[in-house]
């Protein structure tokens, strides 16, 4: 039996361990991964999340995406574990959180409401290229935000098929251009925000939302001087906000669902 939490940050939906006492290995968590994040046939989750300790920070985050691999971080997921964090861990009135992740180390701080705003990792550098898909040229651009994110213009963005977003969203991911793979981003600017939807690395599906995909959107519109810092992100699963003061900030609404006990033992079949 595994104890949970279940948290939803934006429209994506995490399982999230305590592993504070190293009480999983990695392989047993990728496991998990695999195993608890089937929608139907389980708990269901864009991710899986293991809270660790850190000597250097407050906690240690480990992403683990359903298909079992580890991501470098998450942020919608840093959203919901500082939360977390604070409601199950933290006695006084702290509020700030230093995370340490594959990406280094990140800040967070609960604001209240729901709101949680964290630091991002230096956007590495932009490359921009024309790619053919279908017998269609695309113009995009690629970064590097915790991890690698690729954004794409279209118009209409909410209209779009599923199918359309999931079939050209694969193919850009899979790309031998991108070595590490790539997460998606669909982006329309309008003149209040921008909206995305995002075809995600290891879910292998779209999502209601990605908060570093989110945030290499509205860097690229910064880039391109469309848009002016603080961006309003609007997905399909909630609003985000981008700010840039001495570097990137996203900032977002997580809260927790569900508490319980999976029942399920972990598949032993993969490591």
């Amino acid at each position: 039996m595994v104890e949970f939490t279940k948290m939803v940050g934006n429209g994506n939906d995490f399982i999230i361990i305590d592993n504070m006492g190293n009480k999983y290995s990695t392989p047993q968590l990728k496991n998990m991964a695999r195993q608890y994040c089937k929608r139907s046939l389980s708990v269901g989750g864009d991710g899986l999340l293991a809270v660790e300790a850190d000597q250097d920070c407050d906690f240690r985050m480990r992403f683990f995406t359903p298909d079992g691999n580890q991501g470098e971080m998450c942020g919608n997921g840093i959203l919901c574990l500082a939360r977390w964090y604070k409601e199950k861990k933290e006695s006084s009135d702290k509020r700030s959180f230093s995370i340490q992740t594959n990406s280094g180390v990140l800040q967070a701080e609960v604001i209240d409401s729901g709101m949680v705003r964290m630091s991002m990792p230096p956007a590495g550098e932009l490359e921009e290229k024309e790619m053919d898909f279908d017998e269609k040229k695309y113009q995009v651009y690629h970064l590097w935000v915790g991890v690698p994110h690729t954004v794409v213009f279209m118009d209409n963005v909410f209209d779009l098929d599923a199918e359309k977003i999931k079939d050209l969203g694969k193919k850009i991911r899979l790309h031998p251009e991108f070595e590490k793979g790539t997460n998606v981003n669909f982006v329309e600017e309008k003149e209040e925000e921008i909206r995305v939807r995002t075809y995600e690395r290891g879910v292998e599906e779209e999502t209601l939302a990605s908060g570093t995909g989110s945030t290499a959107s509205a860097f690229v519109l910064n880039w391109l001087g469309k848009k002016d810092f603080p961006i309003k992100v609007r997905t399909r699963g909630g609003v985000l906000e981008i700010e840039k003061k001495d570097g990137l900030f996203l900032k977002g609404f997580c809260e927790m669902v569900a508490e319980g006990i999976i029942l399920q033992k972990p598949d032993k079949s993969k490591t």
